[in-house]
């Protein structure tokens, strides 16, 4: 048993990692979602993807450990959680899980508040776009009247088009 608590430590302190790099990534995704930087904002995207397959791969393993810890404590491994182990272990482990559990619940929280300011940022751009594509078929419907040509219609409103490269 002690070969898998060490395994189960070694892979949550790996996660914790995961966990910590994928915060600054949405850190660094949020500032850029403020400054409109999209182009950049992609390569940090590809990033956290990779990072999630490398977290869904380690989740895959501390699965095992669970389960082999689960049959050890005779615990259903489909209901064991870390709190619950804690309390079944002796030290040192209880204690490094303890430790690892509490900064992982830290990072995992701060990194869904993040994650819930930058879909805010990206919900608010959206509803700008939206408002400024209605705002410019509005004035195309409302100058569409007003012409005599299509000539005439297509020089006032491609000055109203937007240049979102920046």
């Amino acid at each position: 048993m002690k070969s898998v608590l060490d395994y189960l430590i070694n892979i949550l302190d790996k996660q914790l990692d995961s966990y910590q790099a994928l915060l600054l990534l949405a850190k660094e995704e949020q500032t850029l979602l403020v400054k409109n930087k999209y182009t950049e904002l992609e390569a940090v995207l590809e990033k956290e993807n990779i990072i999630s397959d490398t977290i869904e791969k380690q989740d895959a393993v501390r699965k095992t450990c669970f389960y082999e810890l689960g049959q050890h404590f005779d615990v259903d491994p489909e209901t064991i959680t870390i709190p619950m182990l804690i309390k079944l272990i002796q030290e040192p482990f209880s204690s490094r899980l303890n430790n690892l559990y509490n900064k992982l619940a830290s990072v995992i929280n701060e990194l869904n508040d993040t994650n819930q300011n930058n879909l805010s940022l990206v919900n608010n751009s959206l509803d700008f776009v939206q408002h400024t594509v209605q705002s410019i078929i509005m004035a195309f419907m409302d100058n569409k009247n007003a012409y005599t040509s299509e000539r005439d219609l297509v020089t006032t409103v491609k000055p109203l088009m937007l240049d979102f490269s920046t």
